[in-house]
């Protein structure tokens, strides 16, 4: 594997850079300990295997749930906003869908326009 690597690391950067968005852990720990033992190493390969190392990182963490924001319930029926009728039928923000998904029961007949 070790030639393998050696015949990688004498293309160029961008040649590098390719070939390394491909490789595990262990091929990339390898390639960083050739490339640091060279006279002169090039930061922009170093660079790479970095920000592949993190890819792989971020890659095997397990995915975190979103917290919902809480939803805010209108003090009174003269401060709600149309878009927070029952009936309404108009275009609706993120926000928007999710206060009315946690704040009001199914439409039980649908408007159809």
């Amino acid at each position: 594997m070790t030639e393998k690597l050696k015949s990688i690391l004498a293309g160029t950067v961008p040649q590098v850079t390719d070939a390394v968005a491909t490789m595990d852990a262990g091929d990339l720990a390898e390639l960083r300990t050739l490339e640091q033992a060279d006279a002169s190493p090039r930061r922009g390969v170093l660079d790479a295997i970095e920000a592949r190392e993190k890819a792989l990182e971020e890659a095997a963490k397990p995915p975190t749930k979103a917290e919902p924001k809480a939803a805010a319930k209108p003090a009174d029926k003269a401060d709600a906003k149309p878009w927070q009728a029952p009936d309404y039928s108009g275009p609706l923000s993120g926000e928007q869908a999710a206060w009315r998904n946690a704040n009001l029961k199914p439409v039980r007949d649908a408007k159809t326009k």
